[in-house]
């Protein structure tokens, strides 16, 4: 008896799955991941105009806004994030203070 013809007599109700053939071990082609470290969903509300800049900024780099989002708070948590100077914008060497 298959293991299909098994399976059709059991929904059928003419066997117990006690009498059903084990099913044959399928190696995975890579180990499941685990639950702590899969992506979490997450809701956070943006000004409009904040995600605006953002989906310019995700276009300027070639990517989605969600992977640029994601990228900069993980730099950020990770200790990777860094500042670098706007062109045309305030220097952050020079304050102006004299001396």
């Amino acid at each position: 008896m298959t293991e299909t013809n098994a399976n059709c007599r059991w929904l059928s109700g003419k066997v117990s799955p006690s009498r059903l053939p084990p099913r044959p071990n399928r190696k995975r082609s890579r180990p499941p991941r685990a639950p702590a470290l899969k992506g979490r969903r997450s809701s956070i509300p943006l000004f409009s105009s904040d995600l605006t800049d953002i989906q310019v900024k995700a276009l300027e780099e070639g990517v989605p806004c969600q992977t640029l989002i994601a990228s900069v708070l993980h730099k950020y948590v990770t200790g990777r994030l860094t500042q670098r100077p706007v062109p045309g914008g305030p220097s952050t060497t020079s304050r102006g203070d004299p001396g």
